[in-house]
């Protein structure tokens, strides 16, 4: 009877054990990075001869948090520089779009400025990059800016790629994306369709314009990378 009971504590002993385990990897397995694919981007300058006239870059911290609301991504940083010596660009924020990491249609871009207007259906008024200078700013989606208060400024209200289970009725092919991102074995992707107009002396007065596309890329990490000794850059 005595060997009886302690099997059974023992039972019970590891159970708890393991689902202590258990708890610690799912609470350390939500982070993932995010990363720009500038090979692609490369390709783009390359295809609209703009290697030498532009330069788009974005920066992120080095790990998100997919249950945090504190890591979350909700903006992108981007930086547009203008290369050229002689002629500006200009960026037209109403004509960029982005999609989300299924790429379920385009999502209108708002630029986030300091006191931010009331009314989100108002023309935005485009950036210009003058020759040998950059421009950096933070963009966000429409969709997922709100106001604050009744009567309060539009701000950023959620996460910039919703990183959720989908819904039952969702398409299967958004069901696996999902399910394989989660476990690691396969990355997300959306992306930035960015609306620009370069001038130059063979052009009008108000540019031509062209379509840039940047791509970026969402890696889950290994549960371990959670662990407190492993370094957070």
């Amino acid at each position: 009877m005595p060997s009886e009971f302690n099997l059974l504590v023992l039972t019970i002993y590891f159970l708890c054990v393991t689902y202590v385990l258990y708890q610690m990897v799912n609470s350390f397995s939500d982070e993932y990075t995010i990363k720009m694919l500038k090979s692609e981007l490369d390709e783009q300058l390359d295809k609209h001869d703009l290697k030498d006239r532009l330069e788009v870059s974005f920066k992120f911290d080095s790990r998100y948090e997919i249950n945090n609301e504190k890591t979350k991504l909700k903006e992108l940083a981007i930086t547009v520089k203008n290369k050229s010596q002689d002629y500006p660009i200009y960026v037209d924020w109403d004509r960029s779009s982005m999609t989300d990491w299924f790429g379920d249609g385009a999502r209108r871009i708002i630029r986030t400025i300091p006191g931010s207007p009331l009314d989100l259906m108002q023309e935005q008024v485009s950036s210009v990059v003058s020759p040998g200078r950059a421009l950096s700013e933070k963009i966000a989606a429409e969709d997922i800016q709100a106001r604050k208060g009744d009567n309060g400024p539009i701000t950023v209200s959620k996460n910039l790629i919703n990183i959720s289970q989908p819904p039952s009725f969702a398409p299967d092919a958004k069901k696996k994306g999902y399910k394989n991102f989660i476990e690691g074995q396969a990355p997300m992707f959306f992306t930035l369709d960015l609306a620009l107009r370069l001038i130059d002396r063979d052009t009008p007065a108000t540019g031509y314009p062209v379509q840039v596309r940047c791509k970026f890329q969402l890696d889950r990490l290994h549960w371990t990378a959670g662990l407190p000794w492993n370094p957070k850059k």
